[in-house]
């Protein structure tokens, strides 16, 4: 037999010992608790947990303090080091207590069903996964992850993952001092720790703000409108009699540009559930609130446009070019944010060093799509049409040009440099302001402008994300949706359907596609809803 058929044979040996763990433990214990359910496929049955109320964060901070009180009952010493919000918690633990930690895990019902994975030197996970009970058996593992699986509902693919664990990192007492046999961004040496692994100086000095750690608030602004609202609809037409279609730029007044399909309601949730660390939330409206949305709520915050204008010209305005020239007035806003579109939604769980730097450094995701050289063209994509204005602004400026765009992802702004970008391109923002319809004249203040304007002013700088850009409208649309939702794979996706021409029955029937795969997204009702 070749080394690679012995290779085969064995990991298939292995995942049919874990199956057979697996089964056991499920028809063991499901008598005794029915939220505990096999899923995942014939050749790979996993146990979880299920929880209709599923709250990601609290799940991970459930699983560090069902651990911590299991060390602490047992006085076992441990430290903590500090990690970002989408990776599991650290545990550090002397090597020399692995055994009693393994003891204690398999006696302790509150971790029973969770699942334990060994981590090697360099942090990753390797090998067979255990699931804790009586059976768990020692490894000499440098480390090891355990962790639950909780799902919302039997059938839903919204769960935890092994990212909301811990980890335990054992650490080893040589004649130099403590070394830890699993590499973190902290520390692995301590050369001064008593006998005993307490917090001293040196694990002080590592448990503080690193230079590679995003401390500042974060804000989120969201734009929205109910394009169906019967007094918004009025304030529309009346505007309409006033303003000269010609200076309309594509699709400036289509009715698909504000229609509401529920996504607001959706990505509040993905926040919740996936960007614990923001702040507060700020949503900028036309005199609207969404019915199903919970004001009371601390952290959530409508804005009407009065509220942000400088001054009446440009009101009512059914201009986002317009509305994005004034986000950055709102009063109390944090000095960083993030500017969402409500069609934008969190896929999973990130950290706020996904859009920023921590020295106060934006990002931006460019895309492969190009903005043309040529002049502005009556009929063409409103947002080419505003790229191209900033780009005059921005060569005059500073003698260089751009053909780039930018992925339909939340913006990350500085609230500084979005008012240096104002003064020196005042009237260009106080001529998109007055626009109450997108126009050939505009800009995109908080998109191409401002993305442009802070790179070359060296306040900005490329990113990478993972992300999708979908329209339910079409068929390949749906399929890419439903890979997401089976996934999980992406940090955002933005579900438009407006680009796509459809009949009334047609965009009907995508309306319900959109909210019934949204809801399967992300099935859980948030504390931002009534």
């Amino acid at each position: 037999m070749t080394a690679l058929k012995r290779r085969l044979a064995r990991l298939r040996n292995q995942a049919l010992r874990l199956m057979s763990t697996n089964v056991s433990y499920y028809r063991r214990h499901r008598a005794q608790n029915d939220s505990l359910y096999r899923t995942g496929s014939a050749f790979m049955p996993m146990l979880a947990r299920i929880d209709t109320n599923l709250r990601i964060p609290e799940q991970r901070h459930r699983a560090l303090s069902l651990l911590q009180q299991l060390l602490n009952k047992a006085e076992i010493d441990f430290w903590m080091l500090p990690v970002r919000s989408d990776r599991p918690n650290i545990v550090c633990v002397d090597s020399r207590k692995r055994e009693s930690i393994f003891s204690l895990l398999r006696q302790q019902p509150d971790f029973s069903g969770w699942y334990l994975e060994p981590l090697s030197p360099r942090g990753k996970s390797y090998g067979q996964v255990q699931i804790i009970g009586q059976s768990l058996r020692a490894t000499q593992a440098t480390g090891v992850r355990i962790y639950e699986l909780v799902k919302a509902e039997r059938s839903s693919t919204f769960s935890t993952t092994p990212l909301q664990g811990v980890e335990i990192h054992f650490w080893k007492r040589d004649e130099s001092g403590l070394n830890s046999l699993v590499w973190n961004d902290r520390v692995v040496e301590l050369t001064s720790s008593d006998t005993d692994l307490q917090p001293d100086e040196e694990i002080r000095s590592a448990q503080s703000k690193a230079t590679h750690d995003v401390s500042f608030p974060i804000d989120i602004v969201y734009t929205w409108v109910d394009g169906a609202d019967p007094e918004w609809l009025k304030r529309k037409a009346s505007a309409l009699q006033i303003h000269d279609p010609e200076l309309f730029t594509d699709s400036a007044i289509d009715a698909a540009r504000f229609a509401d399909h529920d996504e607001l309601r959706y990505s509040l949730r993905s926040i919740e559930q996936f960007a614990p660390w923001v702040r507060k939330i700020w949503i900028v409206t036309a005199g609207q609130t969404p019915p199903w949305l919970d004001t009371s709520n601390p952290r959530i915050h409508v804005v009407d446009h009065e509220d942000i204008w400088p001054s009446p010209e440009g009101l009512p305005t059914f201009n986002s070019h317009a509305i994005e020239a004034n986000l950055h007035r709102i009063p109390g806003l944090a000095d960083y944010y993030l500017y969402f579109n409500d069609d934008v939604l969190l896929g999973r769980p990130i950290a706020p060093e996904l859009f920023f730097h921590p020295n106060g450094i934006t990002k931006f995701f460019h895309s492969r799509a190009l903005v043309d050289f040529g002049p502005t063209l009556p009929g063409e994509n409103a947002s080419t049409t505003a790229a191209k204005n900033a780009r005059g602004l921005i060569q005059q400026a500073f003698g260089m040009t751009f053909s780039r765009k930018f992925y339909h992802v939340p913006a990350p702004i500085s609230r500084r440099i979005m008012n240096q970008a104002e003064e020196r391109f005042s009237e260009a923002f106080q001529r998109t302001r007055a626009s109450s319809f997108r126009a050939a004249t505009d800009i995109a203040p908080s998109g191409s402008m401002y993305l442009n304007y802070a790179y070359a002013a060296g306040h900005a700088v490329p990113g990478s994300i993972r992300y999708d850009y979908i329209d339910p409208a079409t068929i390949d649309g749906r399929k890419r949706m439903e890979d997401v939702i089976r996934r999980r794979h992406l940090d955002v996706i933005c579900v438009n359907d407006g680009a796509t021409e459809q009949s009334l029955e047609e965009r009907e029937e995508t309306d319900r596609y959109i909210r019934l795969a949204l809801a399967r997204m992300l099935p859980v009702k948030s504390s931002f809803e009534l």
